[in-house]
Order: C-alpha cells, then structure tokens, then sequence
C-alpha cells in the first residue's frame, strides 16, 4: 500500500500539481518590483470566433494594473503560465521563466494565471520568494485550465500575436525547454 502511495506522489510531481480550493479573493495591493498587468489598450483587440483563443473571462490583477480579458491576449506573442503557490513544479519553473522574461525583454509578454491559491498573501508570496517582475493574474474559478483542458498545474499556453494558442504544455518546463518553445512556437529567438 505504501508503494502505491509513493507512486502517486512520484507521479503529481512529475506531471504537475491538481488542487480544488476555491474562495474569495481580497482587493489587490501592489507587489513591489512587479510589472502592472497590461491595459486593455496593449492587447489584442481581435473579433471573437476567428480561431482558438483563451476564454472569454476578464481575471483581477495581483498587484497593480488592470484587470485582464484573457480573449484579448495578444499582440505581442505571449506565453502564459498556469500555477499555484502550493505545487513544487510551479514554484520550481517560475524563476526560470523570470530569466527567460528578462532575457526576451519586450519580444515576448509574460503574464503569470494563479489558478488555485485560497489566499492573496499566498500568491503575493510565491511571487515574492520567486522574484517574479511579469503580471500575474487570479482564476480561482479556472476557467483558463478548464479552457485547454489541463487538469494540472504547471500548465504554459503560447498565445501568438495573432491571439491564438500555438501551444499548450501541461507541466514542468525549464527554461531551455522554454527558451525552445517560442522559438518553435511563436517565432521568437
């Protein structure tokens, strides 16, 4: 029984972390040292139905920044990354997805989707300890996972300038495999 338990839990960690939590989030404060999330003027202003987009649902900044309508991604190539504060290869994979930011620069947006924290300050957290500058968003609904039907975080969908999804990869990535992915993807070098 032990080796099946052990099993299971080899095999979350590999694939990614699922949790079902869902509460109430408080107003945003701002993080020091984060970008604000995009403004509706600098994202893809594109007519629904023209291709697979992200779902049609507007999700509160953490921190500073407006709120985001995740059909509108786009305009910039951008890769957008599923998470949550309490899984091992989320927390793993975002420091080298601030180093792939960095060195991208303006190429390539970055936008951060917690997907199932109960809690602000944990997110505020996992930001912090990570030292995250990209925007990150709340979906405590999950209405982008369910979108790409990943049952797991981490989850990365490459959304092209045109603001449809190049690709989805549900798991850990690092950031050669990153790195290797827009370059695939979304034609970024």
């Amino acid at each position: 029984m032990r080796r099946g338990y052990a099993a299971a839990a080899a095999l979350l960690a590999l694939a990614g972390c699922t949790h079902a939590k869902k509460q109430a989030v408080p107003e945003p404060t701002p993080i020091v040292g984060t970008d604000p999330c995009p403004a509706p003027a600098d994202l893809l202003q594109a007519p629904p139905g023209s291709g697979q987009r992200l779902p049609d649902v507007t999700l509160r900044c953490i921190g500073e920044g407006d709120a985001v309508r995740m059909r509108s991604v786009g305009g910039t190539p951008t890769v957008v990354n599923l998470w949550a504060s309490w899984c091992t290869p989320c927390r793993t994979e975002m420091p080298e997805f601030q180093q792939v930011h960095r060195a991208l620069g303006a190429k390539v947006r970055f936008l951060g989707v917690d997907t199932q924290d109960a809690r602000e300050n944990d997110a505020r957290s996992a930001i912090q300890r990570a030292a995250i500058t990209y925007p990150s968003v709340y979906d405590f609904d999950q209405h982008v996972k369910r979108a790409v039907n990943s049952r797991v975080v981490p989850t990365t969908i490459l959304v092209g300038a045109d603001g449809l999804i190049k690709e989805v990869h549900v798991g850990q990535l690092t950031g050669a495999e990153l790195r290797a992915a827009i370059t695939k993807f979304l034609g970024v070098t």
